[in-house]
């Protein structure tokens, strides 16, 4: 069972999806990237990739984020996003793609549309397979952070950051084997 541990559904259970297709963000760990985030959320354009069940999106919305979009590849965790968002009433205020992130961003990266920018970037891949680097290299590429963006980034504490320009490596946290990597770009 997963819990929105903050906002205005604070305490509502969400659906999740049995089986080893997806690995919902712990609710301490969640609760603590909305900590770090505070306030930033309110208003916010919210990216959610490597989605899941969408728990990191939603508890975005729950804490006031003007929207959220959830890229996630899994049919059967779209299909769960779907539920959970219509469960809560929050499918006006979010998009949902099944589509591979990294191409996504690549059709995003073609497009110079202000709609296509966002204030806070999470990025929650499977471990161990290069996605965040490749992820981070994507954002880069497509230009989706707006100007004073955070990207968020949740991986193994054994998986090496590389951060391409224009970001920095601001700050990282650890939660077991779990690290949060908090980006920003250089100079902002």
């Amino acid at each position: 069972m997963l819990r929105i541990t903050g906002g205005k559904f604070r305490g509502r259970n969400l659906k999740t999806l049995k089986g080893k297709g997806t690995r919902p963000m712990l609710s301490r760990v969640r609760k603590s990237l909305f900590d770090i985030i505070g306030n930033r959320v309110e208003g916010a354009d919210f990216l959610d990739l490597f989605a899941g069940t969408g728990s990191v999106g939603i508890e975005a919305l729950s804490r006031n984020a003007h929207r959220a979009v959830f890229v996630e590849n899994n049919q059967r965790a779209i299909q769960v996003i779907f539920q959970n968002l219509s469960m809560l009433g929050l499918q006006n205020s979010s998009e949902v793609y099944k589509i591979n992130v990294l191409a996504w961003l690549d059709s995003v990266s073609e497009k110079n549309d202000a709609s296509l920018k966002f204030d806070i970037i999470f990025v929650g891949p499977p471990y161990f397979k290069e996605l965040a680097n490749r992820t981070l290299q994507g954002i880069s590429e497509a230009g989706v952070l707006k100007e004073s963006g955070v990207i968020f980034v949740q991986h193994h504490k054994k998986e090496k950051i590389t951060v391409p320009d224009p970001f920095t490596l601001i700050e990282q946290r650890r939660y077991g084997d779990i690290v949060l990597s908090i980006i920003k770009e250089k100079n902002k």
